[in-house]
């Protein structure tokens, strides 16, 4: 039987020596391993939701890295990318032209170490665990890709607080001081970029981090909950305010109750409904 796509991780290493120790990483992370070519990282028959693409920026003399990546993150917008890279100067370049992109991680080569291994491990781990983060991310930047930096800085500030756990849900306030700015700078912000007030944006964001949380991570919606540090009325609660009429918050709900809220919110910004269910093929990698 092939690998389950959300457990692996598509590796495009010229190194034998690099990819043995990668492997070894994977394994203990769980994940099943696919060796590919540069040309071969968007064609067809790559699998359709690998949980990550593992590069090392030695494409051939015929390709561009930077231009590769950019092709594979418009297949996988949500998927992150570890630029698993030689110690080499000659990709310094490629390097920084990267180094903006969210959910891309730069770590170099050091073989034959079992403490690189269990480092690589958490990288891999930390990587995966984000991934919800990572499909908030893509959405917003396809539906509203000129957002505004207070608004982006909220959005961070939100996510990373359901992704440490807590207690509660985060009010705009308490997001909005640890971004620095005033909650009316946060609704004229928000009022300009045609997105909904900062209250109503946090609450679909949380609602769909938790049903992707849940997916991806193959917990119990009560578990997701959990782990975001949010009580089960209040998600109840969003569920039956932006998502009505569906079922409740029943563990085998997560995965179809996700592409519903996609669809809504992207909806709610404006997006005619025929280009909804790509969209929300695209970014869940269906």
């Amino acid at each position: 039987m092939p690998p389950s796509p959300a457990r692996l991780a598509i590796c495009c290493i010229a190194s034998e020596a690099a990819y043995a120790t990668l492997a070894k990483a994977c394994t203990a992370t769980g994940l099943s391993t696919l060796r590919v070519r540069p040309h071969e990282l968007t064609a067809p028959a790559t699998p359709a939701a690998p949980a990550l693409l593992v590069y090392d920026l030695q494409a051939g003399p015929a390709a561009n890295p930077p231009d590769l990546l950019r092709a594979w993150c418009s297949r996988y917008p949500s998927r992150p990318v570890l630029l698993y890279h030689p110690t080499d100067p000659k990709h310094a370049a490629s390097l920084a032209s990267l180094r903006p992109w969210p959910g891309h991680v730069a770590w170099p080569q050091r073989l034959g170490s079992e403490d690189h291994i269990h480092e690589l491990g958490a990288i891999l781990r930390r990587l995966i665990s984000r991934q919800p983060i990572h499909l908030i991310g893509a959405l917003l930047a396809t539906l509203r890709p000129d957002t505004a930096p207070r608004i982006q800085a909220f959005v961070s500030a939100l996510l990373e607080r359901l992704a440490q756990g807590g207690q509660g849900a985060p009010s705009v306030s308490q997001l909005a001081a640890r971004t620095a700015c005033a909650p009316w700078q946060l609704r004229r912000d928000c009022a300009r970029a045609q997105l909904p007030n900062p209250e109503r944006l946090a609450e679909w964001l949380t609602l769909i981090y938790v049903l992707a949380l849940a997916d991806w991570e193959r917990l119990s919606l009560a578990g997701a909950m959990r782990r975001a540090g949010l009580g089960r009325k209040h998600v109840q609660r969003l569920r039956r305010r932006l998502v009505p009429q569906t079922a409740g918050l029943r563990a085998d709900t997560a995965s179809d109750l996700l592409a519903r809220a996609l669809g809504r919110f992207a909806g709610e910004l404006g997006l005619p409904p025929e280009r909804r269910a790509p969209l929300i093929a695209h970014l869940l990698g269906a």
